[in-house]
Formats: C-alpha cells, structure tokens, sequence
C-alpha cells in the first residue's frame, strides 16, 4: 500500500468467534498514463488482495474505492462475520466501518 494512504482500524470476528486486528486501506488517487485515475484498496486482516479501482478522476476512483470496500465488509458479514471497532466494543453493522459514502 502505498505511503499516502488512509486507513481505519478494526477487529474482525470470524464465524467461529476468534478475533482478528483488521484494517480498511485506500491509497491516494494517481492518474494513470490513458488519463484515468485509481487507488488501490485493501482489508488487511480479512482480505490480503489488494485492488486497484479507477474512475475518471481521483474523486470518483476514491468514491468507488470505498463503495467496493463496503461491497467487500458486506460479503463477509453474510459469511457470519462481524466486527468492532475496538476488542470490548459493541458489534457495528459494516456500513459504520465506512460511514456515510
């Protein structure tokens, strides 16, 4: 993942309860040389892929980033995963990991 990106913490609890440090990573934007721009996107802990995602410019790359980030939590809470933000948290639905996209 590159130097400049953000990135949002996370314990993940798998189906059989054993919780995992996880984290949600979206790079900054960069155009690419046809003009289109990306950022590659990353759950650590959950998903070791990381992707690249583009769009027209680095506002929409980043925009369908975080939309397929949540495409992603929600794949894994319909496999019975769930998460939290912190170890004794409460369990948050996968939407509060992103907040408002």
């Amino acid at each position: 993942m590159s130097e400049s990106s953000i990135t949002r913490p996370f314990i993940a609890i798998d189906p059989g309860g054993r919780e995992i440090e996880a984290c949600l990573s979206v790079a900054a934007p960069t155009e690419k040389p046809g003009g289109e721009w990306g950022v590659f996107v990353h759950i650590r802990g959950l998903d070791e892929k990381q992707r690249e995602i583009f769009g027209v410019d680095g506002w929409q790359a980043t925009q369908l980033g975080m939309r397929f980030l949540g495409s992603r939590l929600d794949y894994f809470y319909d496999q019975h995963w769930r998460f939290r933000w912190e170890a004794e948290g409460d369990v948050v639905p996968p939407a509060d990991l992103l907040g408002a996209i």
